[in-house]
């Protein structure tokens, strides 16, 4: 067996038992900090999306708000949207 949990036996055995409940909390508000925190570092660190899938390009939407805006043409949009889109 660990020896922390040794210890913690011995001192949940006594009549003197905040030291084992107080690392028992330690280890559940531990646990409740670092799950949180490992969940959102995968989401940010994980793969991009895969070209191809469903997600939406940046260029092709910031070239569809500028159109909306009146920033370009319609044939600046066709042109640009074509070269956009080439593969």
């Amino acid at each position: 067996m660990h020896p922390f949990y040794d210890a913690n036996r011995r001192l949940l055995g006594q009549s003197e038992t905040r030291a084992g409940l107080i690392s028992m909390v330690a280890y559940l508000v531990f646990w409740a900090v670092a799950i949180p925190i490992a969940l959102r570092a995968l989401k940010r660190y994980s793969a991009p999306p895969v070209a191809g899938t469903d997600a939406p390009d940046s260029a092709i939407t910031i070239l569809r708000d500028r159109y909306a805006r009146g920033d370009i043409d319609l044939d600046e949009f066709l042109q640009r949207g074509e070269t956009l889109t080439r593969r």
